[in-house]
C-alpha cells in the first residue's frame, strides 16, 4: 500500500509504502490480517497543512511544507492496480467511502460521529478504542477511565445515548472471567 499526495507544485509525491497481505483471512507475517474478505479499513485525515494516514491503528502525520493551511481537498483517488512483477489480486472491492468535512467554521448540521453501521470497540485491558477497526483513541473523552470490574464486586454500566434517536443502538458488552 502506497501513501501519495499531489501538493501545491502538483507533483505527485510519495510518502511511504507499507506492505500488507490481502488474504483470505490467513494470518500475515505481522498478525492479523489488515484486510480481508470481513474486515479492513483506512483512514486519511487532513488538518490544516497536515495530512495523517492511519495504518494498523496508529497515524503517521506528515507536514506538507509547500501548502497553505488554508488549501482545501480537492480530490480523492483511490488506484486498485496491478503493479509490475506482482500478481494481480483477483478479488478486489471497496465497499464504502466515507468523506467528511470536519473543519467548518459555523455549524449547519452536525453529522454524527458514528454512523449506523459503525463498529465501536473498546478494549479496557489495553486502554485502547477503535472504530471499524481504526485506531480511535482520539475519541476518548477526557475525564473518562478505562477500568476494569473488581473480583466479587458488581458494577452499574450506563449507556447513553443522543435523545433524537429513533430506536436505541446495539450494544454488546463482553468480558472475560479471572479466578484468583
Amino acid at each position: 500500500m502506497n501513501f501519495w499526495r499531489i501538493g501545491g507544485d502538483k507533483k505527485l509525491k510519495h510518502f511511504k509504502n507499507h506492505t500488507f497481505s490481502a488474504t483470505t483471512g490467513k494470518p500475515d507475517k505481522n498478525g492479523s490480517p489488515l484486510f480481508a474478505a470481513s474486515h479492513g479499513g483506512q483512514a486519511i485525515v487532513k488538518q490544516g497543512n497536515k495530512i495523517s494516514f492511519y495504518w494498523r491503528a496508529m497515524a503517521e502525520t506528515y507536514l506538507m511544507d509547500d501548502v497553505p493551511a488554508s488549501t482545501k481537498l480537492a480530490y480523492v483517488y483511490i488506484v486498485i492496480g496491478k503493479r509490475r512483477y506482482y500478481q494481480m489480486v483477483a478479488d478486489t472491492s471497496l465497499r464504502s467511502f466515507k468523506l467528511m468535512n470536519l473543519n467548518n467554521e459555523y455549524t449547519v448540521d452536525i453529522p454524527n460521529k458514528y454512523q449506523p453501521e459503525d463498529e465501536v470497540k473498546v478494549d479496557m485491558e489495553k486502554s485502547k478504542i477503535t472504530v471499524n477497526d481504526l485506531g480511535a483513541n482520539s475519541d476518548y473523552i477526557t475525564g473518562s477511565e478505562f477500568f476494569s470490574i473488581p473480583p466479587g464486586a458488581s458494577q452499574r454500566l450506563d449507556i447513553v445515548y443522543s435523545n433524537f434517536t429513533t430506536s436505541p443502538p446495539k450494544v454488546e458488552i463482553k468480558w472475560k472471567e479471572r479466578i484468583l
